[in-house]
């Protein structure tokens, strides 16, 4: 699951896409996208307020529920031990891991001799090196262990990219969903939408 935002002349919308997922194939089998207008302003720390409802449209839509979310945020590192991926996987009682592009919060340390982030001594991030100059961060979000949560992460990574699949897909279809009419709010045709944006899914799994 990605976000992102779209400014009209007189508001604000998020746009939130959910990409499923095969595994281990990893081949796309549905998109579903939710709007909302952000209900707080950008605050540090407090990202999950402003995207998850959002989130929480494009996840109904689904019909079947997922076996776990992979969500573009921290879940656990975090400086409440609670960010994005942790929050949305409680609300949704579904197991959900969060892999971020930035530290947020906690002091190198290392778990099961990897290099990782704890908080208050509780090991709660993985660093991966995707690249030589590109790192991820994986978080528990929530009902998943940080060992499995670095093990199905590594496992959905694609050589020469930066995220695992599902969100590396979201992560692109968030702005294809900007240039499509039919994406569009305050009156987009989400079917519509969501059957070019699988077929974008397709193309780049």
């Amino acid at each position: 699951m990605d976000l992102s935002y779209l400014r009209l002349t007189t508001s604000e919308y998020s746009i939130a896409v959910i990409t499923v997922l095969e595994y281990p194939s990893l081949r796309p089998v549905r998109v579903t996208v939710g709007y909302a207008e952000p209900p707080i302003p950008y605050i540090p720390g407090l990202l999950a307020f402003r995207e998850a409802p959002a989130a929480y449209t494009a996840y109904q839509r689904l019909g079947e529920k997922p076996d776990l979310l992979i969500v573009d945020g921290h879940g656990r590192s975090h400086p409440r031990k609670a960010g994005i991926a942790t929050h949305l996987g409680v609300a949704l009682d579904t197991p959900s891991i969060g892999v971020a592009k930035k530290r947020l919060t906690g002091d190198p340390c290392t778990y099961n001799n990897l290099p990782a982030l704890c908080l208050d001594d509780e090991p709660v991030a993985i660093i991966h090196q995707v690249t030589a100059k590109r790192r991820i961060y994986i978080s528990v979000g929530h009902r998943v262990s940080l060992t499995t949560a670095y093990t199905l992460v590594k496992r959905m990574l694609k050589p020469r990219r930066t995220l695992p699949q599902p969100t590396y897909i979201a992560d692109k279809l968030t702005k294809r969903a900007k240039q499509v009419d039919a994406c569009k709010p305050p009156e987009p045709d989400i079917e519509k939408c969501e059957t070019i944006l699988l077929e974008e899914a397709e193309r780049l799994a």
